[in-house]
């Protein structure tokens, strides 16, 4: 709970900074889906299979399952998404802004049941278009915007970072000191080496 409202925190700052208001940054009014960063229809993609899985548990009234479903999204969007986009939020990138608060009212409305009072703050200082989130449709999620093949390529990235971070750490080198080399072993291939200045390489 701590994650969300931190993540919903650092949206509100940015967003008073760059004077962004409910209007403007409502998803979808000004920017259309094709127009969006991969990085945004990624988080997207995340939100639909998290909205599916949270409504088949709560349909079981399998409440346990359905938050751990909506911790793992809010995970994702505080450690990779909002990590990964903080340059854009810095200079005012409106695809950000429509795609992190598209996510946090959804998720707002997905929590409703679970913690109404935090959800109900989060959803009236964002988007406020009923007088509760309780009085909001049930989200129904896009099917449009669920891409499999994004969200498996960019878990094999992340799960490269933490590779390369576990293999730092091992070698008690610090996050932040530049590599001259990398070498890597994608499965049932060859040794491969990449200089440091290769942005992604874990391709076999």
């Amino acid at each position: 709970m701590l994650k969300l409202w931190n993540t919903y925190a650092f949206f509100v700052l940015y967003a008073n900074v760059n004077r962004i208001g409910k209007q403007e940054s409502a998803f979808g009014r000004t920017v259309a889906a094709d127009d969006l960063d991969e990085l945004d229809l990624w988080a997207l993609s995340r939100l639909q299979a998290t909205t599916e899985r949270v409504t088949e548990r709560m349909e079981d009234y399998d409440t346990t399952f359905a938050g751990r479903a909506i911790d793992e999204f809010v995970e994702d969007l505080s450690n990779w998404y909002v990590r990964r986009s903080r340059r854009r939020f810095w200079d005012g990138d409106e695809r950000a802004f429509f795609t992190l608060r598209h996510c946090l009212v959804e998720v707002s409305k997905l929590l409703a049941p679970l913690t109404p009072f935090v959800a109900d703050a989060i959803y009236e200082n964002l988007d406020g278009g009923e007088p509760s989130v309780h009085l909001c449709d049930w989200p129904e999620g896009d099917h449009d915007l669920r891409d499999v093949d994004l969200e498996r390529d960019m878990q094999i990235a992340r799960d490269a970072i933490e590779l390369g971070r576990a293999a730092r750490a091992h070698g008690k080198v610090k996050v932040r000191q530049p590599l001259g080399e990398r070498w890597w072993w994608p499965r049932g291939a060859s040794a491969r080496r990449s200089s440091a200045s290769t942005s992604w390489c874990a391709r076999s």
